[in-house]
């Protein structure tokens, strides 16, 4: 099996446009890109952390939309942000990864969120800066939802796919 078709050697892939505006349907705005490539990014959100800045080791308080670094970081990432929501200090978040079901990070981020939506085609995101590659996603997607509007959500995203409750026992 050729294992490039299964993965992306570049993590420098950009959220496109109609879901962030989707995001702020939900949301209202976006006060944390914790996973910005860069200051004033694709994202309008208030504040934007870069690789420079290093996101893991600072707040993330109010509402957050995370499109991590996919691959071996994206653990790392989604653990950052379910400590952050229950720390209390991120408010509400959205985020969209790979739909990994069978990892740990995964699984946490659907059974502390406990929301999630899986788009019914796999989402086109917009090459990031010295990326060559073509835009030929090689994995479906899962978008969660961390908050208290979990009815708005549902509105907005059921129209990306069918949205998933989380029941834990």
């Amino acid at each position: 099996m050729n294992d490039a078709l299964f993965t992306s050697t570049s993590v420098e892939w950009y959220t496109p446009e109609d879901i962030i505006s989707d995001v702020i349907r939900v949301m209202g705005g976006i006060d944390v890109d914790p996973c910005s490539p860069y200051h004033d990014g694709p994202v309008p959100a208030t504040v934007h952390y870069t690789k420079a800045e290093d996101g893991l080791s600072l707040p993330w308080n109010g509402r957050v939309f995370m499109n991590p670094p996919y691959g071996h970081a994206v653990l790392k990432w989604s653990m950052k942000l379910v400590f952050e929501y229950l720390e209390g200090r991120t408010k509400e978040a959205i985020v969209l990864t790979n739909s990994s079901t069978e990892t740990r990070w995964f699984n946490q981020l659907s059974k502390v969120s406990g929301l999630w939506c899986a788009p019914i085609q796999r989402i086109k995101f917009v090459p990031g800066e010295n990326n060559p590659k073509e835009n030929r996603p090689t994995k479906g997607n899962a978008i969660f939802y961390f908050g208290k509007n979990s009815d708005r959500f549902i509105e907005v995203f059921s129209e990306w796919g069918p949205i998933y409750r989380t029941v834990t026992t």
